[in-house]
């Protein structure tokens, strides 16, 4: 029994309704999470200005700490490395970068492991960051885009100011089962119903598709939905081999399971990653997409790329299998809390 698949995972979407047009970037996951990640410290954090989690004596305790700025502690696993991977990946899957007053946009959200605990932190921080404003502000004769009118929710009007971010407020949340099917966790028109997630392990997963299918399968196809960035020799690599893969998914797999799961990690890696090597290429139709994005912290534009597209490979795909199912849910690669790495596994006939 490979005990890392007990990892337990939580995905839950947002559907937020805009009550004053927001301008959003073309990295709407960037924004998102600055937005999310400021207004969350501001809620919790004690202190009253800039310090770094790590130097904290509440650091991996409090809320913000362990969502948003997990630190290494640890003598053993990574322990050369301050910052550890954050339990949650933040996607939009919606194309659009304006929403007008009504419009919806959904907000998928993946938390791992002790942080699900943690979900009522990130409900009121979504909450308040809809009440203060998300996206670029607007400058113009109008935010609204139309004039003279106002935003209105349950009968009363929001005011619109120049210069300031777009308004929304969370419709409903719904918390999504590993077979598609999904509880509703909250609605705005119930606001005193429960606001708790309960989450499933990794292994729930697996039972979806006949062993029989996946005995025989030798060709099967990876579909990169959001860009995936993968590292190999301590580079950005833009060729997606399946060996490079398999070392982030065990890698990501072996991170939380130590860090927010029960503190186990694959043990045969180096196996595995020899098998991995005998799955070839059929064909690579992705490419490298770049997201510029503004960092706060180094107050400098940026850029983050990952290859989008589909791959389709040749090999036995018994042994990898559960480790695909569970990237299915974790995502693949750096930058997950960006909205990077979002995969869908297809089995060939």
């Amino acid at each position: 029994m490979i005990y890392i698949f007990n990892t337990r995972a939580a995905i839950v979407k947002f559907y937020i309704q805009a009550e004053t047009k927001i301008a959003l970037p073309a990295f709407k996951e960037s924004a998102l999470r600055g937005g999310f990640g400021q207004v969350l410290r501001k809620m919790v954090c004690v202190y009253s200005v800039e310090k770094p989690c790590y130097q904290c004596e509440l650091a991996n305790t409090c809320a913000f700490s362990i969502i948003f700025a997990p630190s290494n502690t640890e003598d053993d696993f990574l322990r050369n490395h301050v910052g550890i991977p954050r339990p949650y990946c933040l996607y939009i899957l919606d194309d659009k970068n304006t929403l007008l007053p009504g419009e919806e946009l959904t907000i998928e959200m993946v938390i791992v492991g002790k942080a699900i605990e943690y979900f009522p932190y990130v409900f009121l921080a979504l909450k308040e960051l809809g009440r203060i404003g998300w996206g670029r502000k607007e400058t113009g004769e109008n935010a609204r885009g139309e004039k003279g009118k106002f935003g209105e929710k349950f009968g009363d009007k929001v005011e619109e100011k120049l210069g300031e971010r777009g308004k929304f407020f969370i419709k409903k949340i719904e918390e999504i089962n590993p077979d598609g099917t999904y509880k509703v966790v909250y609605d705005y028109r119930n606001e005193n119903k429960g606001k708790k997630i309960t989450g499933f392990c990794l292994n729930e997963t697996f039972d979806l598709v006949e062993e029989e299918k996946i005995e025989s399968a030798e060709n099967f196809k990876l579909i990169f939905e959001t860009p995936v960035r993968l590292k190999k020799d301590r580079k950005i690599t833009s060729n997606p081999e399946f060996e490079t893969i398999m070392r982030s998914i065990i890698h990501r797999l072996n991170s939380l399971s130590y860090f927010y799961g029960d503190g186990n990690r694959e043990k045969n890696a180096s196996d595995i990653l020899e098998e991995a090597k005998k799955v070839n290429i059929i064909s690579n139709n992705t490419s490298f997409k770049q997201y510029p994005y503004y960092s706060r912290r180094q107050s400098n534009k940026l850029y983050l790329g990952g290859l989008v597209g589909e791959v389709t490979y040749n090999g036995k795909l018994k042994l990898f299998y559960p480790y695909l199912k569970s990237a299915e849910v974790i995502g693949v690669g750096k930058n997950s809390a960006f909205g990077f790495g979002k995969i869908k596994l297809q089995i060939l006939s």
